[in-house]
């Protein structure tokens, strides 16, 4: 299990849909995401997904974030590749809105950074955010990423950022 100062990491499993059910449908969270809430049925399929992708590398994935005092439910965060280019890894994170402007947003993208260091093969990461979300903005910059394209990301906007590693 990985762990931060304030925040444990471990996979989602499936006894964990009901935290990935609360982020996907609570719409602070997902108007930066998708612009709406999931529905059971989306929310259902793309567990499915996560699911396979964790069982499929044991050194990456998708992470529920908890609280290392209390262990309550903070978000998620993730180191997945990207693209099926193993060179590269795309990271993100999600917590739900009462978690917001207290650094943990940083503190999940530092662990997934020094998760992404030990694997020898990555070599760059992938951030991408609504270019509206000026807080993930924010946090990807601060971390060195730089900005390098606009592009649709699903249903809304993305904006592309980079940074090189190991």
């Amino acid at each position: 299990m990985l762990s931060s100062k304030r925040l444990l990491f471990r996979k989602f499993e499936s006894q964990d849909l009901i935290y990935y059910t609360k982020l996907n449908t609570n719409f602070e969270v997902m108007q930066y995401i998708t612009g709406r809430v999931l529905d059971e049925t989306e929310i259902g399929t793309k567990f499915e997904n996560l699911l396979r992708i964790n069982e499929q590398d044991p050194e990456m994935g998708v992470f529920v974030v908890s609280n290392i005092t209390d262990n309550e439910f903070i978000g998620l965060a993730k180191l997945t590749i990207y693209e099926n280019d193993f060179s590269q890894a795309e990271v993100g994170y999600s917590m739900l809105p009462q978690f917001w402007g207290k650094g943990y947003g940083s503190e999940m993208l530092l662990a997934m950074m020094d998760l992404a260091n030990e694997i020898p093969f990555i070599k760059k990461l992938i951030g991408i955010i609504d270019p509206s979300n000026k807080a993930s903005e924010k946090i990807l910059t601060n971390q060195n990423f730089t900005f390098y394209k606009s592009a649709p990301c699903g249903e809304l906007p993305g904006a592309y950022y980079k940074l090189d590693i190991n």
